[in-house]
C-alpha cells in the first residue's frame, strides 16, 4: 500500500493501479485488500472524471461503489464523493440550457449514495440546480444542509445562495432565517454577506455598511430564542428596537421593510405613539397589492382611531370593511362597531 501511494503521489496513476489490484488480490478478504480496492476504484473514477462525461463517470463509480462501501465510514468516502459533485457541478453550468436534464441527473446520482454518505458538496450543487428550477423549498433544505455540514468556500456558496434567492424572490422567512447565521460571526458568513451585497443592483444596494453593523450590533444582544422560527412556522421575531429601526432606513425589499414597519407599528402603539404608528400603517398600505393585506390594514387604522377615541374616523372605516363581500370581514367590522359604541358610551359616562 505504501508503494501504491508512493507511485500516487508521483502521477504513475498504472503502477499505482496495478500495485492496489495485486494487494486485493493477495489478501482478498483483509481490511487492506478492502482498502486496495476503495483507492483502485477512486483513481480510476478520477481518470474517468478527465475523460468522460462526469455524470456517467460518477453514475459507474457509484454502481461498483455499491458492494464496499459497507466496509467503510462515510467520512472514508468524503473525497471521492466531494469530487464527483464538483465535477458534476461544472458540468451542469456549462449546460444552461439543459438544467432540467442535469436536475434529473443528478437526484438519481444523490439517491445512488451509501447511507450516510452524502457530502455537503453535493448538498450544495443540487441545491444550486433546484433553484435554478424554481423548487425555492426544496432547494433552502439542501442549501442549509450545505451551510451547516460544509467547510470553506462550501459554507460560503452555500449561504450566499440562501441570501440571494430569498432576497430575490422576496421569500421573507427564508431571509430572515439565512440572517440569523449572523450571530455564529463565522468568517464564512461574513465573506457570504458581502458577496452577496456586491452582487445586488445599483438600486437594490444598501449605500453603505449600516445593515451589517446593524445586524452585528442588534442579533448579539437577543435572546437566544428571538431569530428562531417557532414550531408552528411563524416568522422570526427580531426585537432589537436598533436593528429595527436602521433596517427601515435601508433600501430594502418591500416584504421585508414592510415586516420590520409592521413591528415598529406595534412598538409605537405599546408607547402610546398613535400617529406614528398610522403613518407606518399608512406606508405599508400605499405600497401593498394584496386586497387582504389591505383590510388587514384598514382594521389596524380603524383600531388606532378607536383607541384616540376618533369615532367618526373609526366607524368610517369599519363601516366600509362591512360592505366587504367576505362574510370574515363583515364579521370582524361588526364586531369593531360593537366596541367602538361601547367605548363610547363609557366615555361619555359621568364619573361618580
Amino acid at each position: 500500500m505504501a508503494l501504491a501511494g508512493q507511485a500516487e503521489t508521483q502521477g504513475w496513476v498504472d503502477l499505482a493501479l496495478k500495485v492496489y489490484t495485486f494487494t486485493a488480490s493477495l489478501f482478498p478478504d483483509s481490511p487492506h485488500a478492502m482498502r486496495a480496492r476503495l483507492k483502485r476504484l477512486t483513481l480510476e473514477f478520477y481518470s474517468d472524471l478527465g475523460s468522460v462525461d462526469p455524470f456517467s463517470a460518477f453514475q459507474t463509480f457509484l454502481e461498483r461503489l455499491s458492494p464496499l462501501s459497507s466496509g467503510f465510514s462515510p467520512e472514508d468516502l468524503q473525497e471521492p464523493l466531494a469530487a464527483g459533485w464538483q465535477a458534476i457541478g461544472e458540468a451542469a453550468g456549462r449546460q444552461t440550457s439543459a438544467f432540467a436534464s442535469a436536475l434529473e441527473k443528478a437526484l438519481a446520482l444523490w439517491e445512488m449514495h451509501p447511507p450516510g454518505a452524502q457530502p455537503p458538496q453535493g448538498a450544495l450543487v443540487l441545491g444550486q440546480l433546484l433553484k435554478n428550477q424554481g423548487l425555492f423549498e426544496e432547494a433552502g433544505v439542501l442549501l442549509s444542509q450545505a451551510y451547516d455540514q460544509g467547510a470553506g468556500q462550501v459554507r460560503i456558496r452555500a449561504l450566499f445562495e440562501l441570501l440571494h434567492w430569498t432576497w430575490n424572490s422576496r421569500a421573507l422567512p427564508g431571509f430572515l432565517e439565512a440572517l440569523k447565521h449572523w450571530s455564529q460571526k463565522t468568517p464564512e458568513f461574513i465573506l457570504a454577506l458581502k458577496t452577496w451585497r456586491l452582487q445586488l443592483g445599483p438600486d437594490e444596494c444598501p449605500d453603505s455598511d449600516c445593515l451589517s453593523a446593524a445586524l452585528a450590533d442588534g442579533l448579539q444582544e437577543l435572546s437566544p430564542d428571538a431569530s428562531v422560527p417557532s414550531a408552528s412556522g411563524q416568522m422570526p421575531v427580531i426585537a432589537d428596537r436598533h436593528l429595527r429601526e436602521v433596517l427601515l432606513s435601508q433600501p430594502l425589499p418591500a416584504p421585508l421593510q414592510d415586516y420590520f414597519a409592521y413591528g415598529a407599528a406595534r412598538r409605537l402603539c405599546r408607547r402610546g405613539k398613535f400617529s406614528e404608528a398610522r403613518r407606518l400603517y399608512q406606508n405599508i398600505l400605499a405600497r401593498t397589492a394584496d386586497r387582504e393585506v389591505s383590510l388587514f390594514l384598514w382594521d389596524r387604522l380603524g383600531l388606532l382611531h378607536l383607541r384616540q377615541s376618533q369615532w367618526e374616523l373609526a366607524q368610517d372605516i369599519f363601516q366600509n370593511l362591512e360592505k366587504e363581500p367576505s362574510r370574515f370581514w363583515q364579521l370582524v367590522a361588526r364586531t369593531r362597531q360593537l366596541d367602538l359604541e361601547l367605548n363610547r358610551l363609557l366615555a361619555a359616562a359621568p364619573l361618580r
